[in-house]
């Protein structure tokens, strides 16, 4: 993976600042420190940090057709970019490097827009046509690689993080985005909390003519919800065996993260299967106290894990110290709220695989609960499906957040209801107070929710965690990957298997039991795995900020010494998160 960034004046005489380009892009160092690239021409200017993963030798960004009349900067990996650049060569395409993003160009050139639906794998990309005086900007399906930008009427600038834009000019929270963030938490694209600064929603693709900026959809999620009464479990074992496989292409050492859960555990065990040599495993768990492991020890698991597939498996471990001292450069990182606290370990986990084990792609098990259906949520809507509004009191009186989220959306049906409950981070009331701000739903918000209820049942809430809750956690692996130089694959978001996955009833994918969470998957697993991993009680990665409690309190009291942090642990940890990201 790379940054990539640019300015983009609408006057043709208004030369591209190139300094300015060139301190935007100079911010995104951690994402690409192999080697960087720059392309200025006229009121255009194009910046490239480089993570170098495939074509070492001859994949320098950006790149330029052979009349210069087309260039691109590139950020992602197509993996079925080989069979799309055989089309090319026979309809006469020359190719000089052995990068996919020279493919891409190409793919645009001949196809235009349409060329993104060939696309396997995850991007975000800037490519101007000098004929047309036309940039284009897309982001992949679901938002695995961030694109951000700034129309000021004059110009947009664009950068991969919004650290960009902060060296070149003063930026102002939006106080209604964040008070809709805090409640609601993060969203696929739109409005960010920082005004004037956006960011280009999943499957969308920006056009700039002639000072006309125009975003188009080129990519539908909700069309993949098709509630099929049936499905071919082999067939979606040989998908993702085949995502695997092809997430395992580098040029560079190749590793696995593995917390000992089920999806992370049958990820390494297909590429073990499908590696040559040893395969290297990692995990990440708190220090042990008195001896006694913390919540969010699961490393006993992954080492069942390693002795069953043979990895060579290392488990790093970090400790509350580590965990609070890193948090506010965390979060600078980030960009935003880290909604997330295992952002943190996740990060420290990163840095030492690289550091020690110079390992720089890695795969992981992000995706798999939105797309299979891992969480406990789903019993609770499964049960409000069956037996309706008694159920659904019950649900209710117990679930803080669905209780402070509800009279913002109480004409919502439940299953929608639910969805946004989990999402949810502070109260209202909360965040106002928070903020000194009363906020509201924000449009992009509304939107999403009004495109959620045109779907079924269940499907309702699958949506809405696959546009929304996944968003954050995408923004989480990309952002604490980068910042040490590793680049972050994750094969359950090939969009052979969501499409697929998606379009089966939620009944078959997911039932009230533990041992029916992820069932189609676990049925898959069943061959790959030993049973203590499949049967063990589902268990998210976590931090063990309980125990983090105290001193979480003393540094949020720094800040503003009157607050009452007598709340949820996790909400104070988004109260501190708000005071390190607004200091």
């Amino acid at each position: 993976m790379c940054g990539i960034s640019g300015q983009l004046n609408f006057e043709r005489d208004n030369h591209a600042d190139e300094s300015l380009v060139r301190t935007m892009n100079n911010c995104l160092g951690h994402r690409g420190p192999d080697d960087e690239g720059y392309f200025f021409d006229h009121n255009i200017g194009l910046g490239h940090k480089r993570l170098a993963i495939i074509d070492l030798h001859t994949g320098q960004q950006p790149i330029l057709t052979g009349d210069k009349k087309a260039v691109i900067v590139f950020n992602g990996e197509i993996y079925n970019f080989p069979e799309i650049k055989k089309e090319l060569q026979d309809k006469g395409y020359t190719f000089y490097t052995m990068t996919d993003t020279e493919t891409v160009l190409n793919a645009f050139l001949e196809w235009g827009p349409q060329c993104f639906d060939r696309f396997n794998g995850e991007w975000a990309m800037a490519i101007w046509l000098a004929d047309k005086q036309e940039l284009i900007l897309s982001r992949d399906r679901y938002g695995i690689k961030p694109l951000y930008y700034i129309h000021s009427g004059k110009n947009i600038l664009f950068s991969s993080e919004i650290k960009s834009f902060k060296a070149v000019k003063t930026l102002e929270p939006d106080m209604q985005e964040v008070w809709d963030q805090l409640v609601f938490g993060p969203k696929a694209g739109g409005k960010t909390i920082w005004k004037g600064v956006n960011e280009l929603e999943h499957g969308t693709y920006l056009s700039v003519i002639e000072g006309q900026v125009k975003q188009y959809r080129w990519y539908n999620l909700a069309g993949s919800f098709r509630q099929e009464g049936s499905y071919d479990r082999l067939y979606l074992e040989d998908l993702l065996t085949n995502s695997i496989q092809q997430r395992l292409m580098s040029d560079v050492p190749v590793g696995t993260l593995n917390s000992g859960g089920i999806d992370s555990s049958l990820i390494s065990a297909i590429a073990k299967e499908n590696i040559e040599g040893d395969l290297l495993s990692f995990s990440i768990a708190p220090e042990k106290t008195e001896g006694r492991e913390l919540p969010g020890d699961e490393s006993a698991y992954a080492e069942v894990l390693a002795k069953h597939i043979e990895s060579r498996h290392t488990t790093i471990r970090y400790s509350q110290e580590l965990f609070l001292n890193d948090l506010p450069d965390a979060i600078s990182y980030n960009d935003n709220i880290l909604y997330h606290p295992n952002a943190i370990p996740l990060s420290y986990l990163f840095k030492e695989i690289k550091e020690k084990h110079h390992v720089t792609v890695l795969l992981g098990g992000e995706g798999a609960d939105e797309v299979f259906r891992g969480y406990s949520y789903n019993k609770l809507a499964i049960l409000y499906q069956r037996y309706g509004i008694v159920v659904k009191k019950i649900i209710t009186s117990r679930f803080a957040k669905l209780q402070a989220v509800q009279p913002l959306v109480c004409s919502l049906s439940f299953p929608m209801q639910m969805a946004i409950a989990r999402n949810s981070h502070l109260s209202p009331a909360l965040a106002t107070q928070l903020t000194g701000f009363k906020g509201r739903l924000s449009d992009d918000r509304y939107t999403l929710i009004t495109e959620a209820e045109s779907l079924k049942g269940l499907d309702k809430l699958i949506f809405y965690e696959q546009k929304c809750y996944m968003a954050g956690l995408l923004q989480r692996i990309d952002r604490m990957s980068l910042r040490h130089g590793i680049e972050a694959r994750v094969p359950f978001l090939d969009h052979r298997i969501v499409e697929y996955v998606n379009g089966i009833k939620p009944s078959l994918k997911s039932g009230l039991t533990n041992e029916s969470l992820k069932k189609i998957l676990k049925k898959i697993a069943v061959k790959q795995l030993p049973p203590q991993i499949i049967k063990r009680k589902k268990y998210g990665f976590a931090a063990p900020i309980v125990a983090y409690a105290n001193e979480i309190d003393r540094m949020i009291l720094q800040y503003q010494p009157g607050l009452n942090t007598k709340t949820d642990i996790h909400q104070r940890y988004i109260l501190l998160n708000y005071f390190l990201l607004h200091q």
